[in-house]
Formats: structure tokens, C-alpha cells, sequence
């Protein structure tokens, strides 16, 4: 069997719980085109966009999933980095060492 023969297989007995808890497949392929997009996986959102394709799903909705992806994953950056802030008001060892190198750096150029 191939690799993707594998992954169909999976993936039809993964969908096959998930129907079970209501959830139709189109809106599984919807959901899965926008973690697919979110994990940047774009193996996996080629599958699920020709899935849904295949199962009728306008490509408005498609594009609809992504996007919504990626305002989900911003929101996460924003949230995480703001969470930061408050948390570290100090400058991490990390980043004073890059700002110390790239002030050496300054110097033996001037």
C-alpha cells in the first residue's frame, strides 16, 4: 500500500468516529482545511482541499476555512506576545546577547 493509500485509510477510519458525533463531511473537510492551513501542513491541505472539492464544497468556503486559520493563528501570536510582556518586563538573556553582539559588531565596523 502507498504512503498516501496509508494516509486515506486513516483519515476515512478517523472521519468515520468523528460522523458518528454529528458532525457531517464537509464540515470535517472544512475543519481539517483550517488546521491543515493553522499547522502549515501543505500535504495535508492538499488532501483535504481536493476532498472537499470532490464533496461539492464551494471554494468560497474553502477559502473561508484558511482565512479563518489565519486569523486564529495571529490572534495566538498576539495573545502570546502580549501575555509575554506583561509577564517579562526585563529583556531575555537570549535577546541582550544578540543586542550586545550586534553592538560589537557596530564597533568594529566604525
Amino acid at each position: 500500500m502507498s504512503y498516501e493509500a496509508d494516509l486515506d485509510a486513516i483519515l476515512r477510519e478517523g472521519k468515520e468516529k468523528t460522523a458518528q458525533d454529528m458532525l457531517d463531511e464537509r464540515t470535517i473537510e472544512l475543519i481539517s482545511i483550517a488546521v491543515s492551513a493553522a499547522i502549515r501542513c501543505s500535504h495535508c491541505m492538499r488532501l483535504h482541499i481536493r476532498t472537499a472539492s470532490k464533496l461539492g464544497v464551494p471554494d468560497d468556503q474553502i477559502a473561508a476555512a484558511v482565512f479563518m486559520a489565519g486569523n486564529l493563528c495571529t490572534a495566538s501570536v498576539l495573545s502570546s506576545a502580549s501575555s509575554h510582556l506583561d509577564e517579562e518586563p526585563e529583556i531575555c538573556p537570549i535577546c541582550q546577547l544578540a543586542s550586545k553582539s550586534s553592538e560589537l559588531q557596530g564597533e568594529i565596523k566604525n
